[in-house]
């Protein structure tokens, strides 16, 4: 390989030579090259482990899951994308309750007192096959007002698809009513919005944590589970031992 000579003229001057080695040109460039590549990847990585830790101080630790519970959705395209659709079926569920409500009569049900507290579009479905069972019932005091009423919502038939719907529940004391989650209706003829409860959507079961801040004891809690299209599918009540 021969070398690179650069001949330099200045005015009337003898012309003046320079010979380089290519091949120290060749070496040169390419560890130029080399480290280029390497300060790159090396940005590249630390970047990569800087986001990776800024999401996971943003994201909260998830609660354990007992054995056979339902694992919180992922963040793949395909959870993304069933997690959509599924907002958007609540979305229309939504409008045609709101449309059913406002084409229905204004009187409450007397007949049926758990139905009266609700929207007039609720029906009674407590007598059916049941969708959903609920099992192991716990009651925490924790502290002077606060109070937890745990259970566990099952999914009795996996194998015909996810259950969806509402949970409220009552504390009930000889002239109060407590509502968890905060579902008292802010108009109309009925005291509570089933939709106003807590989101569900059990493939096997998941813990329902119903919290309360209670200024003093309650005598029974009531459970309602309801469909996204009001049919209210569990009335039970769970006294509380004194």
């Amino acid at each position: 390989m021969s070398d690179l000579k650069i001949v330099l003229y200045k005015d009337n001057r003898a012309p003046k030579s320079l010979t380089l080695s290519t091949r120290l040109i060749y070496q040169t460039l390419f560890l130029v090259s080399g480290a280029a590549l390497l300060l790159l990847l090396s940005l590249g990585l630390a970047l990569r482990f800087y986001l990776a830790g800024q999401a996971k101080t943003a994201r909260p630790e998830a609660a354990p899951v007992a054995e056979g519970e339902d694992q919180p959705a992922g963040n793949s395209i395909e959870d993304q994308n069933r997690a959509l659709k599924d907002q958007v079926d609540l979305f229309r569920s939504k409008l045609a309750n709101q449309a059913a409500v406002a084409a229905a009569p204004k009187e409450l049900d007397k007949n049926n007192p758990a139905l009266a507290l609700f929207a007039p579009t609720v029906t009674d479905k407590t007598k059916d096959a049941a969708r959903v069972l609920l099992r192991g019932f716990k009651i925490a005091q924790n502290g002077a007002k606060n109070v937890t009423m745990s259970f566990e919502l099952h999914n009795p038939k996996p194998e015909d698809g996810t259950q969806k719907g509402y949970i409220v529940v009552l504390g009930r004391a000889d002239k109060s009513l407590f509502a968890y989650p905060d579902a008292f209706a802010t108009s109309g003829p009925y005291l509570l919005d089933f939709e106003q409860g807590e989101t569900f959507s059990i493939a096997r079961f998941r813990m329902v944590n119903a919290q309360f801040e209670l200024p003093f004891p309650v005598d029974a809690f009531q459970i309602f589970i309801f469909t996204r299209t009001g049919e209210l599918l569990v009335n039970m009540t769970h006294e509380v031992k004194k």
